[in-house]
């Protein structure tokens, strides 16, 4: 697999790092997970978010699916 080095820049604090990966979003990826944790909302994250008036975000342009189960 070919890797570039990508520049990626926190635009909060502008600190840059370098990062030597296949796809930018590779990159992103790597840095964000530093920064943040991803989980499924339970209930009370929920509705603790809705009442501090937090809204859903959608992503655009992705596929938005519901799992079957």
């Amino acid at each position: 697999m070919t890797t570039r080095i990508y520049f990626v820049t926190d635009k909060t604090t502008k600190k840059p790092r370098l990062v030597r990966a296949g796809h930018p979003a590779t990159a992103l990826r790597h840095v964000a997970a530093d920064a943040f944790d991803v989980r499924v909302a339970t209930q009370d994250d929920l509705l603790n978010a809705f009442e501090a008036g937090i809204t859903v975000e959608k992503i655009a342009g992705e596929q938005q699916e519901l799992p079957t189960t």
